[in-house]
């Protein structure tokens, strides 16, 4: 059991008290203090009624048998929670072994928080990219949601990707190469334009024009060259795939354009959840295996979900502003 004075502290807002409740629903001086709350402030007894509708939506979602015929909140004991139950929860990553009533009040609780850490020189948040000219007149492009840190010195230009992805457009300069660091990944080009991919662990390094040397641990003894359309792909086990690539799908968010070709649903989901201030949630797991196929609007999260639907027989739901989910029709 979660430790509620550890985590959360003294019950503050609807979210925490859904927690707090759902974990000691046999407390009777938690629950005192719960009315005592409710009673405080009109405002508090709102904000309680929004966060219980919330989850009776979602809890309907995962489980039609959740509901109540007064559309109340399935309680717990005295508690004020929705019935422990297991799902799986989608925004980049996974939400498992809460069950989906603390789940839910884990996402009320932290989606108002920014999960961007600020590490660069220049960064960007979800839904924003970002062009920078540098000193030397290259440019770099950031997707959403990364970071990169920027040293220029009399022997070379050197570039960090924090987080994120970031796609470069360097200036000749045969004197000074342009050295793109991305965890243990190191790119080295002189005059070029490429892009760079690092997310959980898996990189990925596409080249538009010109020529790189790429070197990473266990891809091959000394730089490992990469010509015009050509895509290096590492990832977090230690395989690696060399494979060809379009012009076109060399970070395609450039043009706010997200191209899956028979891409599994939760890769799609994904990528979408760079654009939407908020949860995007997929109810059934096997669903995330889908096979996608299109081209999609980054900036339309859920219209692209819902051109996705019509073909494959599931359905988009806005359970609030911030609250998106994908279940079967």
């Amino acid at each position: 059991m979660i430790d509620i004075s550890k985590d959360i502290g003294d019950p503050e807002s609807a979210s925490d008290w859904l927690i707090a409740l759902r974990e000691q629903p046999d407390d009777p001086a938690l629950e005192q203090r719960f009315q005592a709350w409710l009673m405080a402030d009109p405002g508090n007894r709102v904000e309680w009624d929004q966060t219980q509708r919330t989850a009776t939506m979602l809890a309907a979602i995962y489980d039609p048998m959740a509901d109540n015929a007064d559309g109340s909140v399935p309680m717990s004991g005295n508690g004020s929670g929705p019935p422990q139950q297991s799902g799986v929860s989608r925004y980049r990553g996974r939400i498992l072994g809460y069950g989906l009533g603390l789940a839910l009040a884990l996402l009320l609780t932290i989606v108002v928080v920014d999960p961007f850490s600020s590490l660069g020189d220049y960064e960007t948040h979800t839904a924003e990219s970002r062009a920078i000219t540098l000193e030397d007149r290259s440019e770099i492009v950031l997707a959403p949601n990364s970071s990169v840190s920027v040293s220029f010195t009399s022997g070379a230009r050197i570039v960090s990707l924090h987080q994120g992805r970031a796609f470069f457009n360097v200036t000749s300069d045969q004197s000074r190469p342009f050295i793109v660091n991305a965890g243990t990944l190191e790119v080295t080009v002189r005059g070029t334009a490429f892009a760079v991919d690092m997310e959980d662990g898996d990189y990925a390094v596409a080249v538009a024009h010109g020529l790189v040397s790429v070197t990473a641990p266990g891809l091959q003894e000394g730089p490992y060259p990469l010509r015009p359309g050509e895509q290096l792909v590492l990832q977090a086990s230690g395989d690696w795939k060399n494979s060809t690539v379009t012009l076109q799908k060399i970070a395609p968010w450039r043009r706010s354009q997200l191209i899956a070709e028979n891409e599994k649903l939760e890769s799609v989901v994904d990528e979408l959840s760079h654009y939407f201030k908020g949860y995007i949630l997929v109810a059934d797991e096997a669903l995330e295996h889908e096979l996608v196929t299109g081209v999609f609007d980054l900036q339309q999260p859920e219209k692209a979900l819902n051109v996705m639907a019509r073909s494959h027989g599931f359905q988009v739901r806005m359970i609030s502003p911030w609250i998106m989910v994908v279940s079967r029709s």
